[in-house]
């Protein structure tokens, strides 16, 4: 009987299998993608590029992209990662994501994540009283969103409080988002 049968677990089991055997940098990838909660852009991809080994790495140097392009080829060729053409974005299907997540250490989720938090705040932004729509607000609410999949709640409600918090509040009048 079909109906008997755990079929998610078993394709689970299969998933993450065909994530045990990527390649160290595909992982990487993959795993600090699955820590957003939305598609991202390309420039997005090149900031957190697995490819450059420290922060003083030009994020354009041409080898580093090289290998970024076969690495998200790789992603893509295998089915974990999706680009959406009209909207000129990456993202993972959710159970891709919770799965890659999921089964990070706490070492590597640590440093992905602290990867992702550095890259969103250093992003500039219109004001945030100025806000008008979700998108104005999105590289707060990646730092805020990331730092509470790592376990860090005083810094996300740090990061939240204030501008954040009023423009979602007052300007967009998202209740469902600030919960």
């Amino acid at each position: 009987s079909l109906a008997n049968l755990d079929l998610i677990q078993r394709r689970n089991h299969i998933l993450r299998a065909a994530l045990d055997a990527l390649s160290p940098a595909s992982r990487q990838l993959l795993s600090t993608l699955a820590l957003l909660s939305e598609a991202v852009d390309y420039g997005t991809l090149k900031a957190l590029n697995p490819h450059l080994s420290s922060k003083t790495e030009q994020v354009d140097d041409p080898a580093a992209l090289k290998k970024l392009a076969e690495t998200v080829r790789d992603l893509e060729q295998r089915g974990l990662l999706q680009y959406d053409g009209r909207a000129r974005r990456y993202d993972l299907h959710p159970v891709v994501r919770g799965v890659a997540a999921g089964g990070m250490n706490a070492e590597d989720k640590e440093s992905y994540g602290q990867r992702v938090v550095d890259h969103f705040s250093s992003q500039p932004h219109s004001p945030y009283e100025e806000a008008q729509t979700l998108e104005d607000l999105s590289s707060g609410l990646h730092v805020v969103r990331t730092l509470l999949k790592l376990g860090h709640y005083q810094q996300a409600a740090d990061a939240f409080r204030g501008d954040l918090a009023q423009a979602l509040l007052f300007n967009l009048e998202v209740h469902g988002e600030m919960l």
